[in-house]
């Protein structure tokens, strides 16, 4: 009889296996449709490479392993009814995707389906917490969460990304955004009036957003906290698993990285610098979730770390190198890995 470590060890290999194969088999279709390169038309292919991982943890969950919870002979809680939504999300998205490498058109259709379908999910996942209740949610491992959670690590990302951008731009590694000139507002407008519109704009890009593309970024965070950490915390325990999920997260992204994305000009350093950025970021990540056993918290926090970094490089100070400045770069992954080191403390992980 399979020890139950084997048992995780074959789950944590199909979902592996399931994953890359779906992820780089969409990358090399978006290489030759787009000459290698990532133009405005490989958005529709972006979003749904970020739900590939939640895609194969469901599909595995619900139709391969007969000891799930989520197994679709046994499972009849209402709950499902999400899971299956989101099976439809994908598939929809997919087909989109394969369209959008053929004609343009449909890469700007795609752009009205992702906003339906996206806020379609929401209401369904809505409607579907107050039909169930909490309890219902809690046992598909759907759970909200404290909404001190939210504000703790949404405030660390913020702060994180918000004073890399003052370090690049007194260390001369950045150079300073013109906010009204980019924006075309008057010139007669003081300081105060700008501040005003700077953080009216934070407000709406870094906490409004993440609401509103919560089922994008459950995508990922279902795959790889949601399945990936929990089967190799049974491995290997909690420290070890958040760190193996980031080096796996890294690898994830290489061909997108190497088309240019983040790293543009760099695809070997920016391979490297991402692992090792998302490293960092899967402890972050996994001490929110073990702390709060909320799948949508991470979810959320994946969509804030994205839109703070853009943000605060768009509307604050756009970095002179991609390689050697604070955020994303060298220097701000090297933040990261200190602020991980200081989490690894934390007693919930013992």
């Amino acid at each position: 009889m399979l020890s139950e470590v084997s048992v995780k060890r074959k789950k944590v290999i199909r979902f592996i296996t399931l994953t890359f194969v779906l992820t780089y088999g969409l990358n090399l279709g978006m290489a030759l449709a787009f000459g290698f390169k990532l133009p405005a038309e490989a958005r529709t292919s972006m979003i749904t490479m970020m739900l590939v991982p939640a895609f194969s943890a469901i599909v595995l969950k619900m139709f391969f392993e007969k000891d799930s919870d989520m197994y679709f002979r046994t499972f009849r809680e209402k709950t499902r009814l999400f899971f299956y939504f989101f099976l439809l999300y994908f598939a929809v998205f997919l087909i989109f995707s394969v369209a959008s490498w053929i004609s343009p058109r449909y890469a700007e259709l795609a752009d009205t389906l992702t906003f339906a379908m996206t806020s379609l999910g929401l209401l369904v996942l809505v409607a579907l917490r107050f039909m169930v209740g909490g309890d219902a949610f809690r046992r598909a491992g759907l759970s909200f969460g404290n909404p001190k959670h939210y504000f703790l690590f949404g405030s660390l990302l913020v702060a994180l990304y918000g004073g890399m951008a003052w370090l690049n731009c007194n260390l001369s590694l950045g150079t300073p955004v013109r906010l009204g000139e980019l924006l075309g507002l008057p010139s007669e407008m003081g300081m105060s009036e700008m501040m005003s519109v700077f953080i009216l704009m934070g407000v709406q890009l870094i906490i409004i957003s993440p609401f509103l593309t919560l089922l994008i970024t459950f995508g990922e965070e279902y795959g790889w906290r949601g399945y990936l950490q929990t089967e190799l915390t049974g491995m290997v325990g909690k420290v070890k698993a958040v760190l193996l999920v980031g080096l796996i997260w890294g690898v994830w992204h290489a061909p997108v990285v190497s088309m240019g994305q983040n790293y543009p000009g760099y695809p070997v350093e920016g391979m490297l610098l991402m692992t090792a950025y998302t490293v960092t970021l899967s402890v972050i990540f996994g001490l929110a979730f073990l702390k709060s056993g909320s799948i949508w918290l991470v979810s959320y926090m994946h969509g804030m770390n994205n839109q703070s970094a853009s943000f605060f490089y768009a509307l604050s100070c756009m970095p002179a190198h991609p390689v050697l400045s604070f955020g994303i770069g060298l220097y701000g992954v090297a933040i990261f890995a200190a602020v991980a080191a200081l989490l690894l403390t934390n007693k919930v992980w013992k």
